[in-house]
């Protein structure tokens, strides 16, 4: 399993609660990370109930392949 696969289904989950754009974008970054994404999401305007700041974050993280968890 690459680790593309792993990414996707590690937040397959959230796939109901994501703009279908969003969900697009992460699907065709997972295939091509040099492309640019088009979703524009401001941290700031993240409000929501089901997902906190430290979830969005932690998807950032695996989204972008970094060891470390964003803040």
């Amino acid at each position: 399993m690459s680790k593309s696969d792993e990414v996707r289904d590690s937040i397959r989950s959230y796939k109901k609660i994501l703009d279908k754009e969003l969900w697009k974008d992460i699907k065709c970054h997972l295939l091509y990370p040099k492309q640019q994404i088009k979703s524009i999401i401001s941290s700031v305007r993240f409000f929501s109930t089901i997902i906190f700041g430290d979830h969005a974050a932690e998807i950032s993280t695996w989204i972008d392949y970094k060891m470390t968890t964003y803040t």
